[in-house]
């Protein structure tokens, strides 16, 4: 696994453990697809009552009220399973500290957690009622599993055509190498702010079968021709691969991005579209080159009354309020001024030090500028609820810095301990946009 997927550098800690504890449960009963199709939220609640009620009923078996349970007599194989649910359930605790953890993790001790539960739930019935209680119990849950492939999963994959007889709304005409066609793109909105959502409908056609598939990337890129954001999948979201296409049907293949919060506004995004191999990154020609442009959507500048408007909380002390950049293209040797705008959320005993780093993905840093805000002019321990300070911060490129498109990544830090505030329970730095270094 950690060849392919490599484990986090620091490990989660308790309150990350928390933040991701509902999703492994959900996905442990009931989540398709690629960890993104969901049963109706009125399951988990049935799942997560039945284990309650579990819970209880054990806990009125062990002091006696209830002589039912007749199974807490063998008190061996209880423990057992208790045992092996702990130690799974610790197991997978513990991934989740390094790496993605999911519900099926949790599978090989299903059949531990379902003896429990039944053992539990038959503890509110008498002994005569329990065989009966027992199988239509088993007969519910049962029909439950059954009706939840057309209820919930085949829903979440329509077949991805164009209705026999009806138009492209909007026609592109771009031909790709292997006799696929690009024949129409629907862009909405196309006038947007940050950290807003694009919708981009392609529609596809095919003049030969095909025995590959092939991925989709959709990019938003900027005058600069950096990349602002994109989304790449198979057709469909995977739920109609090019290898399965026949001719003369027309894909309609919808891919949704969010512009980031770094996007330069206002500006024009050019919408490019195309086709690779994902095991190779080999890109698939087409009479345009490797990208198709399908259209064009505008950035508007925020409304609210700073630069780069945005709002990242600091673990509720602080929060970046705007930002904004003196320059988007630079050279080796220049420097970069990065103006932030901090905003306070509480009072501050402690100091802290904000980081800007200019950074080449992965993880090399090429410039970076730590001080306290306004070069200590502006202490954190003398901010009040409310406040707003800019702080300016210069990134200074050496000459032998390589070109390439870079982010522009920022923190905050206990001046004493070094210890980060943590965004989203994470201590890791904040991407806030991306320049470009030229040779």
């Amino acid at each position: 696994m950690f060849a392919g997927v490599p484990p986090q550098g620091e490990p989660a800690g308790i309150a990350e453990l928390l933040a991701l504890a509902p999703g492994v449960w959900r996905s442990t009963w009931a989540v398709f697809g690629w960890f993104n199709v969901l049963a109706a939220p009125w399951v988990y609640w049935l799942y997560t009552l039945l284990v309650v009620l579990a819970g209880v009923g054990w806990l009125l078996g062990a002091v006696g009220r209830r002589q039912q349970l007749r199974v807490a007599i063998q008190i061996k194989p209880v423990l057992l399973l208790v045992i092996w649910l702990a130690l799974v359930s610790i197991a997978v605790g513990r991934w989740a500290q390094v790496s993605y953890a999911q519900g099926r993790l949790l599978f090989p001790a299903l059949a531990a957690l379902v003896t429990l539960m039944a053992g539990g739930l038959l503890a509110y019935w008498p002994l005569r009622w329990q065989a009966v209680i027992a199988w239509m119990s088993a007969g519910a849950l049962a029909v439950l599993a059954a009706v939840a492939p057309f209820a919930w999963i085949l829903p979440a994959y329509p077949p991805p055509m164009l209705a026999a007889g009806a138009e492209t709304p909007v026609t592109v005409d771009a031909h790709f190498d292997k006799g696929i066609r690009l024949i129409g793109a629907v862009i909405e909105p196309t006038e947007l702010h940050a950290q807003d959502e694009i919708a981009i409908t392609l529609y596809w056609e095919t003049m030969q079968a095909l025995d590959q598939d092939y991925s989709v990337f959709v990019h938003a890129v900027d005058t600069e021709g950096i990349v602002q954001a994109q989304h790449d999948s198979h057709p469909g979201l995977g739920s109609y691969p090019t290898s399965e296409w026949e001719t003369g049907q027309v894909i309609v293949d919808t891919h949704r991005l969010t512009i980031p919060p770094g996007a330069p506004a206002p500006s024009t995004l050019r919408m490019e579209a195309g086709l690779y191999v994902a095991a190779t990154g080999e890109r698939l020609a087409s009479d345009e080159g490797e990208t198709v442009q399908v259209g064009k959507v505008y950035v508007l500048p925020a409304t609210d009354a700073l630069p780069g408007a945005t709002r990242i909380n600091f673990d509720d002390k602080l929060a970046l309020v705007g930002f904004d950049l003196d320059r988007r293209t630079l050279r080796p040797g220049e420097t970069l001024q990065v103006a932030l705008w901090w905003e306070a959320l509480a009072p501050m005993a402690q100091d802290y030090v904000v980081f800007a780093h200019l950074l080449l993905p992965p993880d090399a840093v090429w410039a970076q500028h730590d001080q306290m805000p306004q070069a200590g002019a502006a202490r954190t321990s003398t901010w009040h609820v409310g406040d707003r300070i800019e702080d300016v911060h210069a990134l200074t490129l050496p000459p032998e810095t390589p070109a390439g498109v870079y982010r522009i990544e920022i923190g905050v830090y206990d001046k004493d301990s070094f210890e980060r505030l943590p965004v989203n329970f994470s201590d890791q730095g904040v991407v806030l946009a991306q320049v470009k270094v030229e040779p």
